[in-house]
């Protein structure tokens, strides 16, 4: 639903589950779950952090328009906390588990 926004191009979480509106700049966007328009991705998005070793910062950097532009939707209530940018939590319509 929230992509049939036309003022949205993407919806994300972020790694600190801190982000509630759109303009939001968080310290790492998390990689378990994105959807973004593909238009609104700059060619080189993603191969210009190809330097930054860690997905979730490339990523905050490869959005970093979408989100500059107010153009950012956000999952709340995803619960990463412990240290580990994974979405879990009670009524998040995505889930990162592992089974054991």
């Amino acid at each position: 639903q929230t992509m049939l926004d036309t003022n949205a191009d993407g919806i994300f979480a972020d790694c600190d589950d801190e982000c509630r509106k759109p303009n939001c700049n968080v310290r790492q966007t998390n990689t378990d779950f994105f959807a973004v328009r593909p238009s609104a991705l700059r060619a080189d998005a993603f191969t210009k952090v190809d330097w930054l070793a860690q997905a979730e910062v490339q990523a905050t950097f490869a959005f970093g328009d979408i989100v500059a532009n107010g153009r950012d939707r956000w999952i709340v209530g995803t619960k990463m906390g412990g240290g580990e940018c994974r979405i879990r939590g009670d009524g998040v319509p995505v889930q990162h588990l592992h089974q054991q």
